[in-house]
């Protein structure tokens, strides 16, 4: 991450805000397909 952050053209603040909204992201796609998976188990 450090390596990407170097080659950024972009201010450290705006790279911090990216690489949070990304991870915000992530953790919503993982706990729909999580939240999605129950669902369809149960009503299986």
């Amino acid at each position: 991450m450090e390596e990407i952050k170097k080659l950024s053209p972009v201010e450290e603040a705006h790279n911090r805000e990216i690489l949070q909204v990304t991870e915000n992201t992530i953790k919503a796609i993982l706990w729909g397909t999580l939240i999605v998976a129950l669902v369809q188990g149960a009503l299986g």
